[in-house]
């Protein structure tokens, strides 16, 4: 198990693509999540009357990053690890 810091962009990676896994999206998809929102957005007006919810859509990239760094944070807090500087 690995238990040392990892790096910021591996941890960005790690985190959209579980996002987007939860969502139906593809890991390693190139297409990202702001387009799987897209796709997703466009399934549901296409498909329903009423006013699509946006808290249903899959985040966007941009706090798909900051959710993953807060969330490998508080992993690292709770392992007992030293405050992490994850600015970048």
């Amino acid at each position: 198990m690995y238990c040392g810091e990892a790096p910021v962009e591996e941890i960005h990676h790690a985190g959209e693509e579980a996002i987007a896994c939860l969502y139906g999206g593809q890991p390693n998809d190139n297409e990202g999540l702001d387009k799987l929102r897209q796709c997703k957005f466009c399934e549901n007006v296409s498909t329903s009357t009423a006013p699509v919810q946006v808290h249903t859509l899959p985040r966007t990239l941009a706090a798909a990053k900051n959710h993953s760094a807060r969330m490998y944070y508080h992993v690292q807090e709770w392992m007992g690890h030293r405050a992490l500087d994850l600015q970048q």
